[in-house]
C-alpha cells in the first residue's frame, strides 16, 4: 500500500524451502533455540508461530511478488515467480491467482523475449 516495492526485496530474495506443518516433526526439540534441520521443526501452527496456509495463500505470496519485481524492472525473477504460480499442484480446476499469473506471465515473456514464450523454462 505504500509503494514501497525495495523494502520487499530482501524478503522475496529468501528461498522458500517448506511450509509450516500443523505439528513439529521434531518432539524432542520444542524450541526455536534448539537444533533443527529447518524451519518447518518450530514454525508449525502448534508453535502459534504461523497460521494454516493453503495454495491460495503461496500463489497469492508469488502474484505479489512477482509485481514487485515488475516494478523493479526486474523481468526475470517476476517471470519465475510467475510460473511457480502457475506449475503448482492444486485441488481441481485452476483458481483465480492462476489466471492473473498467466495473464502477467504472457506479458512479461512477450517484454523478456519479444513474443509469448511457447513453455515455462527458457
Amino acid at each position: 500500500m505504500a509503494r514501497d516495492y525495495k523494502s520487499a526485496l530482501p524478503i522475496l530474495e529468501n528461498i522458500v524451502f517448506n511450509y509450516p506443518t500443523m505439528k513439529s516433526s521434531e518432539v524432542d526439540e520444542p524450541y526455536p533455540c534448539a537444533d533443527h534441520r529447518d524451519s518447518a521443526g518450530y514454525i508449525t501452527i502448534e508453535s502459534g508461530l504461523t497460521a494454516a496456509i493453503n495454495a491460495s495463500t503461496v500463489h497469492e505470496y508469488y502474484i505479489l511478488g512477482s509485481l514487485v519485481y515488475i516494478s523493479q524492472h526486474m523481468w526475470e525473477e517476476a517471470q519465475l515467480f510467475l510460473e511457480l504460480v502457475l506449475v503448482s499442484p492444486t485441488q481441481g480446476v485452476a483458481n483465480g491467482f492462476m489466471l492473473e499469473a498467466y495473464r502477467k506471465w504472457v506479458l512479461v515473456s512477450c517484454i523478456i523475449n519479444g513474443r509469448v514464450s511457447t513453455v515455462f523454462a527458457n
